[in-house]
């Protein structure tokens, strides 16, 4: 199976990726994922809830000067903030989005603590055990995320031996 990976992502960001508007998510240190990865995206402060999920089609390294000319059509920012974000970098990171969903009903932090007493939300990012998606989320929809990556990972391979 392949890695499930929780991003803490801001609720403005969080919303742009379900609405089409970003398909890139930016970072500054390189989560280890690939293509068809499964990304839960944990929405924060103030909504502190499990929002919905995407796949990874691609992981892009680069400085942030290559990086930008890569993404600036796809990153939802303006160059200043984007330069801002990166400031002090000497690489940048983006994680192309494939499919994204929303889930039908937002995990709430709280739910998610008297599922499993231990989960933290992460600052940044974290790798979920398969146990732990599991326990976190309810069978089904944690059955459909899974089903979802296998169909996006079998479609990125596809359309990867075509190119």
């Amino acid at each position: 199976m392949n890695k499930v990976l929780l991003l803490s992502i801001r609720p403005e960001f969080s919303e742009k990726i379900f609405s089409g508007k970003k398909r890139v998510e930016l970072r500054r240190l390189r989560p280890s994922v690939e293509a068809g990865d499964l990304v839960l995206v944990y929405t924060s402060s103030p909504q502190c809830e499990l929002t919905g999920a995407f796949v990874v089609t691609e992981v892009q390294s680069a400085t942030p000067d290559e990086l930008w000319d890569k993404v600036r059509r796809a990153c939802a920012l303006s160059r200043r903030q984007f330069d801002d974000y990166y400031r002090g970098s000497k690489r940048a990171y983006g994680i192309r989005i494939g499919r994204a969903w929303r889930l039908d009903r937002p995990l709430k932090l709280a739910c998610m603590r008297k599922r499993s007493e231990r989960f933290h939300p992460p600052q940044s990012y974290r790798y979920l055990a398969p146990n732990e998606l599991g326990t976190l989320m309810p069978t089904l929809t944690a059955r459909g995320l899974l089903l979802a990556q296998k169909r996006e990972h079998s479609a990125a391979r596809r359309q990867s031996v075509i190119s």
